[in-house]
């Protein structure tokens, strides 16, 4: 069986096995969607965070696009991005790439000259068309925003012009051309005259983080490197824990499980998962630094900043396409929960941004009543029986966010470190949080199970 390469660098290959096929709401796959959608009369917009999967989606499409009679360009726009460079010299660089990119697909050389205006690209299009052996062409601008500012709206509205014309021009010249953008950016927004812009007719998509079923596939492929593997329910549920569905985050955690399993004699569990969870947050640091900082600087109202604020505090708000919202959105700050509330991304970003801002963890219920003392006893038990004194150190990093080495001296034996650790957990209003965490390490475990279910029905009365 092939062995599988996660993608921790460059966006994942439509021909890699890590490549994971989204779904629709109804469970469909969506590229298949998008592909009958680009065959038909309309173009396709994938819009979404960084390392969300755009650009892997993006040539999923063109690939299976070739496959079916088109001759196909990508251009990676933010390649020519550069404000200093005048209308027709943007344009040659535009050209050369288009031209270059398209060289298998000409039946003889293309000499025509490129534009000197953003006018002539439509004319130079069609140009192109005549020269191609397929009858059908797909051009992706991926990174569409990154084009300087001075030549934007009149390059979209040249774009929407060859859409404008597409049915009533010659079948082998614009009729069969086909768009995909993709990029972060708002496409009801990115162009000042919306009445010439390509994205009031295109399909657009809002890619989103991988559901659950998503990431249990990726997970899964961890069973073709490693012949006794088993990725179980808990396994998965404890990744999307720390992601909540973050593409790279999971491809990150993906591939450090399988160096682990590779090279030490460790099983796949929660605790294996939790124990690489600081790895991924440092591999993943520019991409959440990237996220940090863009935040940081769209909170320069009061507004913006007392709604982020407040999310991290707790509160529950309704997702609606307001500016606000749209732009975290886009950033990658927050996205739209399946209850149609606006979340924080996952925990990681949650962290780093609370840190930032210096705002608490919100406080968990916490354990009082009759026979509380009773339950932190046999907690300090189960404890002690359940785990080793490394298990130990990474549960209270996970549950306290805390180095057990501040909360109890190293000298301590094991039993003078437990019995610190819930006390410390009980001022701190973080019992019932340790209980979780301690559970979610040692699923299997019915002692504690039991205990995790006193504490429940303590809360409830």
């Amino acid at each position: 069986m092939e062995t599988v390469l996660f993608a921790t660098g460059a966006p994942v290959r439509h021909e890699d096995q890590s490549y994971i096929v989204r779904s629709t709401e109804f469970e469909q796959p969506l590229e298949d969607d998008l592909l009958r959608i680009l065959q038909g009369e309309k173009d396709v917009t994938i819009v979404g965070p960084r390392q969300v999967g755009k650009s892997s989606m993006a040539g999923w499409l063109v690939s299976n696009l070739q496959r079916k009679g088109f001759a196909s360009a990508y251009l990676d726009l933010s390649s020519l991005h550069n404000d200093s460079l005048t209308e027709a010299e943007w344009l040659d660089a535009l050209c050369e790439k288009l031209v270059d990119t398209l060289g298998r697909n000409l039946s003889r050389e293309f000499t025509d000259p490129p534009p000197q205006l953003t006018l002539g690209f439509k004319r130079y299009i069609g140009q192109i068309m005549r020269y191609l052996d397929q009858n059908a062409l797909v051009i992706c601008f991926d990174e569409a925003n990154a084009i300087p500012d001075a030549l934007l709206d009149r390059f979209y509205s040249n774009i929407r012009a060859i859409i404008n014309e597409r049915l009533l021009a010659d079948p082998v010249a614009i009729q069969n051309i086909r768009f995909i953008f993709a990029g972060v950016f708002n496409p009801h927004k990115l162009i000042k005259e919306k009445k010439n812009s390509p994205f009031n007719t295109t399909h657009v998509i809002r890619l989103r983080d991988f559901n659950r079923n998503e990431s249990e596939r990726l997970l899964k492929l961890l069973e073709n490197n490693h012949r006794n593997v088993r990725v179980t329910d808990e396994v998965v549920k404890r990744v999307m824990y720390w992601t909540d569905g973050h593409p790279y985050l999971t491809q990150l955690f993906a591939s450090y499980l399988d160096k682990a399993l590779a090279h030490t004699r460790r099983s796949l569990d929660v605790s294996l998962v939790d124990s690489l969870s600081i790895k991924v947050e440092d591999a993943a640091s520019t991409n959440l630094e990237y996220i940090r900082d863009r935040t940081l600087a769209f909170l320069s109202t009061e507004r913006r900043r007392k709604f982020l604020e407040n999310l991290l505090r707790g509160e529950t708000r309704t997702f609606t396409r307001t500016t606000i919202i749209t732009t975290f959105e886009l950033i990658g700050t927050l996205k739209r929960s399946p209850e149609n509330k606006c979340q924080v991304r996952n925990r990681m970003i949650a962290a780093i941004l609370r840190d930032e801002l210096d705002i608490p963890q919100p406080d968990p219920p916490q354990v009082v009543g009759q026979g509380f003392e009773l339950l932190l006893e046999d907690l300090h038990s189960a404890i002690l029986n359940s785990f080793s004194s490394s298990d130990l150190r990474t549960l209270v990093r996970l549950a306290l966010k805390k180095d057990i080495d501040i909360i109890s001296p190293p000298a301590n034996n094991l039993a003078t470190r437990v019995l610190d650790v819930l006390e410390y957990a009980n001022r701190q209003g973080q019992v019932q949080m340790f209980m979780d965490e301690s559970v979610k390490h040692n699923p299997t475990n019915q002692e504690l199970k039991k205990i995790h279910e006193k504490c429940q029905h303590l809360l409830e009365n």
